[in-house]
């Protein structure tokens, strides 16, 4: 869609696998945090068919890593975090961006995949139809030719008489 519209296209990742395997959704996530952290984007956003079911899957604009602070009352804070602040947030943000990376993708995927899927019983449907349709007509055809060669058999058979 973007290919085809004046819109800056920074990264691209073409062959994800539906796999959803770890080390290619790590190597995603670092890329996409390292655009915000180099400044070369002041936000990144998902774009992605979240799943609903088979039938329906509806468009998701989600802001990436817009986890919400937590407000301190009464001049102390909400949460006392052991060990400090810095080294928890430096090992759950890293996990929490990967989650959502994958959350996405594993949606995006499931809807691709209920599409098809439902595509492919429609096509099915259809076909089996198609072929009822061919196989009553082809009976048809069939028991007509049968019988002209009976009335043309009964006819020879009452000129010989």
């Amino acid at each position: 869609f973007f290919k085809n519209r004046d819109f800056p296209i920074l990264f691209f990742e073409e062959k994800l696998s539906d796999k959803l395997e770890i080390e290619e959704i790590r190597r995603v996530t670092r890329r996409l945090i390292g655009l915000f952290l180099k400044g070369e984007v002041d936000a990144v956003y998902f774009l992605y068919a979240q799943f609903k079911n088979v039938l329906v899957s509806t468009v998701k604009v989600e802001k990436f890593l817009s986890i919400p602070r937590v407000e301190k009352g009464g001049g102390q804070e909400t949460y006392i975090l052991e060990p400090e602040r810095r080294a928890v947030y430096q090992k759950l943000v890293p996990l929490y961006a990967t989650t959502k990376v994958f959350a996405a993708l594993a949606d995006s995927f499931a809807s691709e995949y209920g599409a098809r899927m439902t595509a492919m019983k429609l096509a099915t449907n259809n076909a089996s139809e198609i072929i009822q349709d061919l196989t009553i007509e082809r009976n048809r055809l069939r028991q007509a030719v049968i019988t002209k060669e009976l009335a043309e058999i009964s006819g020879a058979a009452e000129a010989l008489k």
